[in-house]
């Protein structure tokens, strides 16, 4: 159900080569902003699991590794602590974590910050206020 070492090295190093694709130079940023249910699903995670005390919208980038660590394991355990909280993102809280902890390591991100909103908000406002 989660990716094995290989396939979370090949899911790293796919972000890397997309980013370095598209032509966005490496710099640095205080905090990156997470939009979706993935990004949610992390927060609830951390939350259940007590490595992160409130509902605050900010996450230190080191929780995602310490989340990483906590869920490193294809075992009825690890995979119990993802059902318990967001059964539904079984098969894509893990490859989202790692896409998310590969993008803000590679700008040198320190929080992440949760939005509560999602894209298609975000568009429908856009359209309605574009008019």
């Amino acid at each position: 159900m989660f990716p094995n070492k290989k396939e979370k090295k090949a899911i790293r190093q796919r972000v890397v080569d997309e980013i370095a694709k598209s032509g966005i130079e490496k710099y640095n940023q205080e905090i990156m902003f997470g939009v979706g249910g993935t990004v949610r699903a992390i927060n609830k995670m951390l939350i259940h699991l007590n490595l992160k005390e409130d509902n605050s919208p900010l996450i230190p980038i080191s929780l995602l590794g310490t989340l990483l660590d906590e869920l490193n394991t294809n075992t009825k355990e690890d995979f119990d602590k993802v059902l318990q909280v967001k059964a539904e993102r079984i098969h894509t809280l893990i490859p989202g974590l790692i896409i998310i902890k590969t993008i803000a390591e590679y700008f040198e991100v320190d929080y992440l910050h949760i939005t509560h909103h999602s894209i298609r908000e975000g568009v429908l406002y856009s359209l309605v206020h574009s008019k």
